[in-house]
């Protein structure tokens, strides 16, 4: 039985004119990303908390601001705000991150609106100044955002 990191799973065409061309791609995916960070159009979240999961922040309440009936005044913010073109998750500063576009991400949480809804967001650091209401990615869907082709730009 072949596992699927055998590369002679890959059938007896190995070519290397197309390996180089498609491995050039990467490359030239990498080179656009570093422009863009150079432009400023990356936003940069980091795990504080170490477990591997996604925090995705939609809204704010700034300041604890109430509507006219007492509620907490929810402001749009983070995913629902952005400019950015990529969005950087740092796992562990100055060691792992991963990083997607905000247009993948956002194809990702359409696709899947049957497990992100508003009454699945979770509202971060509630007795803070500034609490934000935000979805959980848990540690496989990264993974599964990252790399399942439903969530690939259309050609």
């Amino acid at each position: 039985m072949k596992s699927d990191w055998d590369i002679s799973a890959l059938g007896n065409e190995i070519n290397f004119s197309k390996d180089l061309e498609f491995g050039q791609k990467g490359e030239q995916s990498i080179v656009r990303f570093a422009r863009i960070i150079g432009s400023g159009a990356v936003e940069v979240k980091t795990d504080r908390y170490k477990n591997g999961n996604m925090v995705i922040e939609t809204h704010q309440n700034p300041k604890g601001a109430l509507t006219a009936d007492g509620e907490r005044l929810w402001v749009p913010s983070g995913l629902n705000v952005t400019k950015a073109t990529w969005w950087v998750y740092v796992f562990a500063v100055d060691e792992s991150f991963v990083m997607f576009t905000v247009d993948r991400l956002k194809r990702y949480l359409r696709i899947n609106a049957n497990i992100y809804t508003p009454e699945s967001k979770q509202i971060m650091a509630p007795n803070s100044e500034n609490p934000a209401r935000a979805w959980v990615i848990k540690k496989p869907e990264t993974i599964n955002m990252l790399s399942d082709r439903r969530y690939d730009a259309p050609n």
